[in-house]
Order: structure tokens, then sequence, then C-alpha cells
């Protein structure tokens, strides 16, 4: 008998080591589920996933003991009723690692997969926690008898008795059908701050997305195209990289970054009616986009939330292209008023250049250093063209004065010299500096021997900035004025 005891504690013991043993009787807390796909999933002894140990059948029902982003520790069941542990890829189970936690306001049919066969059901007013998306099918875990179910419910199902009911639902606004184009996405908290990849450089993985004021760059530029079922993808053409929610997963104060377009759900969005032509912005995911605490600073947070119906989740799209040219005899008018509307707007820190004027043209953040400079007076008068409709057509666009200068000509614009007797005009540009290149601004009217301008990268303020200026027409630096060739 002793000698019996010995070897059947030795079997113990190997089958322990082994990872084999018998099927436990109950289990507190259990997570159970099937594969995704009804293939075979190999099953690995260690957590790099390098070694082969087995495999996990489509008709195998699996425990889940451990979940980790790369992996999971599961249990499985062998020959004759046995089971086994080791190691699986996450995905081969799980759509997501975490989501968010509805309650159900109906009965739910669910399934061990997509469009496989029937699992159980969630019960009227079980807690569930909703995954991912795969397909028709949203992945949900939802409590049993002793433990829980990871399962599919179709995604019809998700949206009529878990999220229809939950406070990030729609409320009832109508899913738009978007036209497919480049936008410019506006908070309906100022006009003028709009959706922004922040930056300095080339874009990568992991851009933060942000509210700034509009400067027209690229990185504030989205092409919204249509990924089937209702939902759309957004491209920032600065570096073709989509607007995702960060780590593809739901919840309240997730961030949204840049990153290379895969299709998850954290990279799907659609649009529901807010009225006023303003869109409510929902991730598939559930939650909607949401400028952090309603502030209206350059570089104010955007990130997902739960629907709260406030300014600050309210988004319309302006077509990127849909900037006109005003009427040819107020072009001048127009000009000089967008360059008052920026007085009192300055470089993000002393004396760096970082300025939104210089985020348009060059289409991404720049700063000074060692090995560069970015001076913006001109790249000013540019932006401020670009904003009237007139760029190019009228007023290049040029980070240089000299530049400026000659472009203006060049398009048909009239030079005054200094001490030439001219009286410069409203909508004029002002030069300073040897042949035009030391400074440059937009003029508003004359009065006296005084001229009073708009002036960008002004080093009078601190930070430079944007300041409502005046000199003598006699003033020593001023080199002289171009007429524009304003189209009549």
């Amino acid at each position: 008998m002793k000698a019996f005891r010995r070897v059947l504690s030795i079997l113990l013991t190997v089958a322990i080591l082994s990872g084999i043993s018998p099927v436990p009787a109950s289990a507190a807390s259990f997570r159970k589920c099937y594969t995704i796909s009804s293939g075979n999933t190999t099953v690995y002894s260690n957590t790099r996933l390098t070694k082969k140990y087995g495999t996990i059948y489509g008709s195998d029902e699996v425990t889940v003991l451990l979940v980790k982003d790369a992996y999971c520790k599961v249990r499985y069941p062998i020959s004759r009723g046995r089971t086994k542990t080791g190691y699986i890829r996450t995905n081969r189970i799980l759509t997501q690692t975490g989501g968010s936690s509805k309650r159900s306001s109906g009965k739910i049919t669910t399934y061990r997969r997509p469009g496989g066969a029937s699992y159980g059901y969630i019960s009227k007013n079980d807690t569930v926690k909703v995954l991912g998306v795969h397909g028709n099918y949203t992945q949900v875990k939802y409590p049993v008898s002793g433990g829980y179910k990871y399962a599919f419910i179709t995604t019809a199902n998700a949206r009529k008795y878990i999220l229809s009911g939950s406070s990030n639902n729609n409320g009832g606004n109508d899913v738009a059908a978007i036209a497919e184009g480049t936008y410019v996405m506006r908070s309906a908290l100022n006009h003028n701050k709009v959706v922004d990849a922040y930056g300095i450089g080339s874009v990568k993985n992991g851009t933060n997305i942000q509210l700034c004021s509009y400067n027209g760059g690229e990185n504030q530029r989205y092409t919204i195209t249509a990924a089937g079922g209702g939902w759309y993808k957004i491209i920032c053409n600065w570096g073709n990289k989509a607007m995702e929610v960060h780590g593809g997963a739901g919840g309240n104060n997730k961030n949204v970054s840049l990153w290379d377009y895969h299709g998850g759900a954290g990279q799907l969005w659609r649009f529901r009616n807010a009225g006023n032509n303003y869109y409510y912005i929902e991730s598939r995911l559930g939650y909607y986009l949401d400028v952090c605490g309603g502030g209206t600073a350059d570089e104010t947070n955007i990130l997902i939330y739960q629907l709260n119906r406030g300014n600050n989740q309210k988004w319309k799209l302006e077509p990127a292209s849909s900037s006109q040219p005003p009427s040819q005899t107020s072009q001048a008018d127009a000009l000089v008023n967008m360059a008052k509307s920026q007085v009192g707007i300055k470089e993000r820190s002393a004396g760096s250049d970082d300025i939104l004027y210089n985020d348009w043209y060059y289409g991404r953040r720049v700063k000074n250093s060692k090995t560069g400079f970015y001076p913006w007076c001109a790249s000013f008068v540019s932006w401020c063209a670009y904003q009237t409709g007139i760029l190019n057509s009228v007023i290049p666009k040029t980070a240089g004065t000299t530049n400026m200068k000659n472009g203006l000509i060049s398009r048909g614009g009239t030079q005054h010299l200094k001490n030439s007797g001219y009286r410069p005009v409203h909508g004029d540009i002002i030069f300073f500096g040897s042949n035009a290149g030391q400074h440059v601004g937009i003029v508003d009217y004359t009065s006296g021997n005084t001229v009073y301008y708009i002036d960008g990268n002004n080093t009078t303020t601190t930070p430079h900035g944007v300041k409502y200026s005046s000199c003598s027409l006699s003033y020593k630096s001023l080199w002289g004025f171009v007429t524009p060739r304003y189209q009549r």
C-alpha cells in the first residue's frame, strides 16, 4: 500500500509539473470562452510565446487565468477529462483587453464566436463589459453563475440593449452621412479653434491630437472617407496617419492621437447630428471626441468621453477648400481686418519663433535652434492673405521679406520708395531695411506724417507677437511700400 501511494504521489507530481491536471469540480470567479477563430490555436509553455506546447481546437472551451496585452494564460481540455495550462496570444480570444461597463436593458443571446453557435444569454440588468468589435459582432464579458464568459453578441443588439441605454449614447441623435473629402474640424467652443496634430519635425505614431488656433496647416486638415457600416476613417493630411483612440480601448479620458491606419475599432468614427450644422464625433468604442475641460487655450488636449452634449463635444466640418476670396472691391479691407484680428497673439515662448503662422507656413511646428531660425513677419502677411483667399493670386507665400516685395511686384504690385512723396493707403504692404530685407507689415492708414500698420514678429512685445504699430514716413529704417494688385 505504501509503495502504491508513493507511485501515485510521483504521478500526481509529474502531472502538476507538466501542466496537466484533473478538471476541477468548480472554480471561483472563472472566465470562460472559445477562441475567436474556429481554427486551431497554438499553445506555448512560456510567456515569450516561443516554445510550442500544445493545441487548442475550435471546439474547446478554455478558462482564462491571466490576461496581458500580448499573451493570456489559459487552461484548456485534453484527453480523458484532463486539462493543461499554457500561454496563447491574447488576440486569439480577445478583441481588446479592456472596455467600458454598461447595464443591459434586455435579454441578449450570446455566441461562442462571430457567426458561431449560441453560448448562452445576457440577462436584463446584467452589468456587461463591452470590449471590441469584430465584423457585425461585439465582444462582451458578462456574468454567469460562478464567474464570467467572454462571448459575442450582434452589434445591433449591443446598440439596442447596452449602448442605447447608457450615459454615453447618442440620445436619439441621427447618424449623419458625411460626404467624403478633406475638412477642418472646428470646435463649437470657439470657431477659430480646430482639431490639430501637435508636433515639431516629421509626424510619428503617437502624435497627440489637441485643440489649437486655426492656421491652415496640413496638421489641421483631415480627409474623411467611408470605412463601411456607416463608420469613417479620419486621416490627417500631415503624415497620412489616422486619428485613433490611443491604445484602442474605450473609457472616459482616453487620449486621442495619430497612428498608421489598421482599421481597428479605435480608428473608426461616425457623426451624429448635434444641431446648427455641428456634429458629435463618435468612436466605434462608444465614446465621443471631447475637448478636455472645455478649455479653449492652444494645445488643450482632445480625448474621448461619454456623451454630455456640451459645446466641447460639438464639431463643425468645414471643407478645407471652402475659403473663397472676398469680393473684388473689398480685398484690401479683408486683408487688413484679418491682420487686426490677430493683434495680441504671441509666440508660445519668448524668442522661439514658435507660433501658429509658422505652423501654417512650414506645415509643422518649428522652433529656433542652433541650426536655424524662423522669423515670421512675412509668413504672417502670407497667412493673412491665405485666410482672405488672395494667397498666390495677389500676395505670395513666403517667409522672406525681400521675396515678399519681389513677389508682390511680379504679380503686378506697384513699388513706392521712401521719400518719393507717396502716401501709403489701406492695404499697402510696408517694408523696412535695405532692399526691403528687414521687416514687413500691412498698412491700415496714414495720418499726417505717420503710417499705422499691423506687423507680426514685433520685437517690442514679450514674447514677440502681432502688434498694431506706427512710424514716421521719414523713419530711418523704412524702405517703402508696395501696393498689391488687388483684383477688381
